[in-house]
C-alpha cells in the first residue's frame, strides 16, 4: 500500500482544484 502524506504536492492539487471550481462558479455568474 502507498502511504498518502499531506505534502506540498497534495496541497497544490487541492489548491488547483479549488481555483478551477472558483473560476467555474465565477463564469456561471457572468
Amino acid at each position: 500500500m502507498i502511504e498518502e502524506k499531506p505534502g506540498p504536492e497534495r496541497f497544490g492539487e487541492a489548491l488547483g482544484a479549488g481555483e478551477i471550481q472558483l473560476s467555474l462558479t465565477l463564469d456561471l455568474r457572468l
